[in-house]
């Protein structure tokens, strides 16, 4: 459960789905104060986030089986990581 955050895609899963209470897979992204985050969102990746790209999409393919396979609980506690 939790807000929409104000984006738009999850405002409109929520709006179709009548709630706010559903499991979702998220990636950070950047939290540059510099860069506006729609530019940094729709703009092209540079050499140094492509290669960080690979070993996320690798975690994220280990995550999406556990969502299948393991607890959800349990599957928060062991990837979820704020840094």
């Amino acid at each position: 459960a939790g807000s929409s955050g104000g984006h738009n895609g999850l405002k409109n899963i929520e709006l179709h789905l009548g709630t706010s209470h559903y499991k979702h897979f998220k990636i950070g992204i950047s939290n540059n104060k510099e860069m506006d985050t729609k530019d940094y969102v729709l703009g092209k990746f540079s050499s140094l986030e492509k290669g960080k790209l690979s070993p996320i999409l690798e975690l994220s393919n280990e995550i999406l089986e556990g969502y299948i396979t393991m607890d959800y609980d349990l599957l928060m506690n062991r990837y979820h990581i704020k840094k």
